[in-house]
């Protein structure tokens, strides 16, 4: 996914983290824009007042059409 992602011409970069948020990354790298998926609120979001601190923009990317890479694998694999 994060080769997808960074491929894709408007984006700087993909990070793969091991931590449950972002936190640390946003703080270090302080990214212009912020996305994240859409089943997320600004309110609901845990970097978002990191992102706002340093007045990064925060985008929330709808998903138009659901997808589960474990349904996709069950239906891959039998």
């Amino acid at each position: 996914r994060a080769e997808i992602l960074a491929s894709l011409k408007p984006v700087d970069g993909a990070i793969i983290f091991s931590e449950t948020t972002a936190m640390p990354l946003i703080e270090a790298l302080q990214p212009e824009i912020y996305a994240k998926g859409g089943d997320y609120t600004p309110s609901t979001l845990p970097e978002a007042p990191a992102v706002r601190a340093y007045g990064g923009q925060i985008e929330l990317v709808k998903v138009e059409i659901p997808t589960s890479s474990t349904a996709i694998i069950q239906r891959i694999l039998p």
